[in-house]
């Protein structure tokens, strides 16, 4: 795709186990969908 040079908005949740005061595990969830979105890069896009 073209650089549109556009802003673009998306959510996302993370998680992180600390064990010591350092992360050990980490887990992240995006809402990729919504940046397609946005790009223009789903079926049917806007």
């Amino acid at each position: 795709m073209a650089l549109t040079g556009k802003a673009i908005r998306f959510e996302t949740v993370d998680a992180m186990r600390v064990v010591d005061g350092r992360i050990t595990e980490h887990w992240g969830v995006a809402n990729l969908f919504s940046l397609m979105e946005q790009l223009g890069a789903t079926p049917g896009g806007r």
